[in-house]
């Protein structure tokens, strides 16, 4: 993943744990990786704690990304992704930590087809060494059906 430009949406307990984790393990370049969080303050505490920019501004960290992972609570999940629906291409694959949001849902809210994975880590990611469930929903071409994986993953 070092040379894709990720963006992580919603820098809280687990987003900020999977930014760490990219930039500890060298997993993804510090040039590549940028996190969002709601306040200006947060977002100045989380840049200087991690070396990677950090925004307030969800579809600009959205519009320059190649992964956009999204580690916002589901509850407000379908208003994050109205925001950044015109700033994401269908290259964009979108990755979901929100329990319980279905792919479908996902592709609603952005209104174009784009590869969704939903992920699931556990509290070990925390920690660094984790295992994640996963749900793939990557549409193989518009019109031509969809290709969905399910099991865990290490």
């Amino acid at each position: 993943m070092s040379d894709r430009k990720v963006a992580i949406i919603g820098a809280g307990h687990i987003g900020s744990a999977l930014a760490r984790g990219f930039v500890e393990t060298g997993k993804c370049r510090r040039d590549h990786l940028r996190a969002t969080v709601p306040s200006e303050r947060k977002a100045r505490q989380l840049q200087e704690e991690l070396g990677i920019q950090v925004l307030t501004d969800n579809a600009k960290a959205c519009s320059w990304a190649d992964v956009a992972i999204f580690c916002v609570k589901p509850q407000v999940l379908g208003v994050v992704l109205g925001e950044v629906a015109n700033a994401m291409t269908e290259k964009t694959l979108v990755v979901s930590v929100a329990a319980g949001i279905h792919t479908r849902f996902i592709e609603k809210c952005l209104n174009k087809q784009v590869p969704v994975v939903r992920l699931m880590p556990n509290v070990a990611a925390l920690a660094r060494p984790t295992r994640s469930d996963r749900d793939v929903h990557w549409p193989l071409h518009k019109g031509r059906g969809r290709c969905v994986c399910q099991g865990p993953h290490v």
